[in-house]
């Protein structure tokens, strides 16, 4: 008698344990990593926005040009950083993961399916 198709021998489910260990590893890997270039990239962010804050409130200081250079400046630092912030959901999800590997599959599957 023939197994069904979609039936799992042993041996398929430890490889298929093994391959999803190893991509949660990946994961974990680079979730640190992201969490550390997030943090130092926020931290470049943070001075540029506060400097350019700064000089925006000298008022005559500089030309209109100058001024509206540094306020495109500011309002770019401000929507990096608000880029930057998304990562933190995922920071999030990532701990999640490395505390509870479980939690990891659901992860993948939302990675393999796009969303």
């Amino acid at each position: 008698m023939s197994q069904p198709q979609n039936a799992f021998v042993p041996e398929d489910r430890a490889r298929a344990a093994e391959r999803l260990a190893a991509e949660n590893q990946q994961f974990a890997i680079l979730g640190r990593y992201m969490v550390e270039m997030r943090h130092g990239f926020n931290n470049a962010m943070t001075s540029l926005l506060g400097n350019a804050e700064l000089v925006l409130m000298e008022p005559g200081a500089f030309s209109a040009r100058v001024r509206e250079q540094l306020q495109t400046i500011r309002a770019m630092a401000l929507r990096m950083h608000q880029m930057m912030q998304r990562f933190s959901s995922l920071e999030a999800k990532m701990q999640i993961a490395e505390e509870d590997p479980s939690e990891s599959v659901p992860l993948i599957a939302q990675r393999k399916a796009g969303t």
